[in-house]
């Protein structure tokens, strides 16, 4: 069996209180490597918000692995117009750090209004400290506690609200009430969507 660690929100650490731990930092630790069976995938869209880029990493000490990787590469290479780009941005150490720094500072500072606006409409918000989103209990707005009456609150939100959110049916969750909210918008769409949330729980109510 081999263990891929996807490790694309590994500095989208957006709370104090949590520290991310690489499976690799895990392995040195004990003074290991990572081995021929784990591989460490990651890329820029989500922490660098360059999704259109088409950047990622791979890391493995299985040259099995490795070799397959490059032959793949041959087909799909970023195009040297990109790489280039990001390896200025990337050799910029400062830019990089202070770039982090305050997109992890909005990203909690987003974290906490949508928490707050739906903790308003009396809904819980399970704690977030890293990445882009968070997950709501929205067992509160369903008519039963089935998948049916799930997905009608999906296209309740969707079709009434102009809300979007991913149902936790689609997520794989083991009961139906919870949806994924992406908070990472820019600014006017943000308030559009705490007002529509405020809207829409009052309806529900």
């Amino acid at each position: 069996m081999h263990v891929v660690s996807d490790e694309i929100y590994a500095a989208g650490i957006h709370s104090s209180d949590a520290d991310f731990w690489s499976i690799s930092r895990i392995a040195g630790e004990k003074g290991k490597s990572i081995g021929d069976k784990v591989h460490i995938v990651y890329a820029l869209s989500k922490d660098f918000c360059s999704s259109g880029l088409r950047c990622g990493v791979l890391y493995s000490e299985n040259e099995q692995v490795l070799k397959s990787a490059k032959k793949l590469n041959d087909l799909c290479q970023i195009s040297s117009h990109t790489q280039y780009a990001l390896t200025k941005v990337l050799k910029d150490k400062e830019w990089v750090r202070t770039f982090l720094e305050e997109s992890n500072s909005r990203l909690h500072s987003r974290y906490r209004e949508v928490k707050q606006a739906f903790e308003a409409q009396g809904l819980r918000v399970l704690p977030a400290e890293a990445g882009l989103f968070c997950w709501i209990d929205m067992r509160k707005w369903m008519k039963s506690r089935t998948w049916e009456a799930e997905l009608e609150l999906y296209s309740a939100l969707q079709n009434e609200a102009k809300l979007l959110m991913t149902p936790g049916f689609s997520m794989r969750t083991e009961e139906p009430g919870f949806f994924r909210c992406c908070y990472a918008t820019y600014r006017p769409a943000f308030d559009e969507a705490l007002v529509r949330i405020e809207e829409f729980g009052k309806k529900r109510a």
